[in-house]
């Protein structure tokens, strides 16, 4: 790669290519067929309609659009990539240019779409948040090897990145299955004999926490949030604090074996997730969008209840007294005192508690073996595609035709091309269309 690039430019696995491989020019690798005029806002995006409308967002379709009109002029397949967000989309079929920020490349035709795809997803580029980034991918100069060596690659690429996405789903269900298995697991620990109580009749104290402006000051009284308790533990690694008058302490403080319980949340499944204090915490007050239950009946061990809170029988109740249609979901005291738990003897209840612990410890165990495959084959993926843009993927063909000429060939195509109209902002009118291209299938 030229080393008397000034502008920042993306970068690539190796700066070293195989000897039948050129650089290629941004310009020589895609047109740039992005229209000014003929996008859609997203305030226009309708839910249903015949022609998707691509973005630059995560999902693959922002929206739709039955304007035959706006129909993006590129051949297809191409690449939707995003400005500000640097997000890839692969798009095969007719679609409609988003709002601001889309930037949409058709190939060069003597380049394999696929392999533009791939190259696109293989390039680091610098990464400004969310301010434009396409200089920065024109100023970058792209790997190419011959084309039936590109094929060779794409080929090899997908065969692979489709085993490792069959193992990832794979994974994913063997993780669905496990938390099916777990919800039947607590429904049926907890549909034990008992007395059925009120939530409220065991309490000694329900209280809302304090609604004071918390700082990292550790000077100050420390205060539980719900990024403390949303694991179902007490984690005291993100903790904020504040000052507070002794009656404020003395009505706030948390005792060991107090019930945290999450009461307001964007996520309803964080709403009514609990933690139970301890010593380390005793003294500690708490936020507002907690709620803290006292126990006043030693009969009842608050792990017990801590546990029946994540049991379907009392999620089932927690979701229905807490969706909401404004993107807040609440539950106040009143429908948590409501809630009807059954209380067996506290021998039963610490057996129960024993074996839910032991059920959870297994389940941890899973997952995170689980999430470490997941990020082996993260790593893999980028590997092999690091390794393809390496030239080391595949083997080379001497007889293959070489890259230095396919390049001369996108050049004289180039240079051939009518130059776009003066006084005018360029855009796909003002460049011919290819031909709609005919690739071959990759197995």
């Amino acid at each position: 790669m030229s080393k008397s690039q000034h502008v920042e430019c993306g970068t690539w696995p190796s700066d070293s290519l195989p000897s039948s491989w050129e650089w290629a020019k941004f310009e020589d690798f895609f047109y740039d067929r992005t229209n000014s005029i003929k996008k859609i806002q997203r305030k226009d995006y309708c839910e249903y309609g015949k022609y998707p409308i691509i973005d630059q967002g995560q999902e693959l379709i922002g929206g739709y659009s039955n304007s035959r009109e706006t129909v993006a002029q590129t051949s297809l397949p191409c690449i939707v990539w995003g400005d500000h967000t640097r997000c890839i989309k692969y798009i095969t079929q007719e679609f409609i240019q988003g709002a601001d920020g889309v930037k949409v490349l058709e190939p060069s035709p003597a380049i394999d779409p696929r392999f533009s795809y791939l190259a696109m997803l293989c390039v680091t580029l610098p990464n400004k948040g969310y301010s434009r980034h396409f200089k920065f991918l024109k100023a970058t100069t792209f790997p190419l090897p011959p084309l039936a060596e590109q094929r060779r690659i794409v080929a090899k690429l997908d065969s692979l990145t489709a085993r490792i996405a069959r193992a990832r789903a794979e994974l994913e269900r063997a993780k669905r299955l496990q938390k099916q298995w777990f919800s039947k697991f607590l429904d049926s620990e907890f549909s034990c004999d008992g007395e059925l109580l009120r939530l409220g009749e065991l309490a000694e104290d329900v209280r809302y926490g304090t609604a004071q402006k918390c700082d990292y000051n550790p000077t100050l009284t420390p205060v539980l949030r719900i990024p403390n308790i949303a694991s179902g533990n007490i984690d005291t690694s993100d903790l904020k604090h504040s000052t507070f008058t002794e009656k404020e302490i003395k009505k706030l403080s948390l005792c060991s074996g107090d019930l945290l319980i999450v009461r307001s949340n964007g996520s309803i499944d964080l709403v009514g997730q609990s933690a139970v204090a301890d010593t380390q915490v005793s003294g500690f007050l708490f936020a507002g969008y907690l709620i803290r239950i006292r126990l006043k009946n030693k009969e009842v061990t608050p792990y017990f209840v801590h546990y029946w809170l994540r049991s379907p029988q009392a999620r089932s109740a927690i979701n229905a007294a807490a969706k909401s249609t404004s993107g807040v979901n609440n539950i106040n005291s009143e429908q948590l005192k409501n809630l009807q738990i059954k209380i067996p003897s506290l021998s039963k209840q610490r057996i129960i508690v024993s074996r839910v612990i032991k059920a959870f410890s297994h389940a941890d165990r899973l997952e995170t073996e689980a999430e470490r495959v997941l990020a082996l084959l993260d790593r893999l993926e980028s590997s092999l595609l690091a390794k393809a843009f390496r030239g080391e993927l595949v083997p080379q063909d001497p007889d293959d035709e070489p890259a230095s000429v396919l390049l001369d060939r996108i050049q004289a195509e180039r240079a051939a091309a009518p130059k776009p109209k003066r006084g005018r902002k360029q855009s796909t009118q003002d460049m011919p269309v290819p031909r709609q291209r005919q690739t071959e299938k990759h197995d």
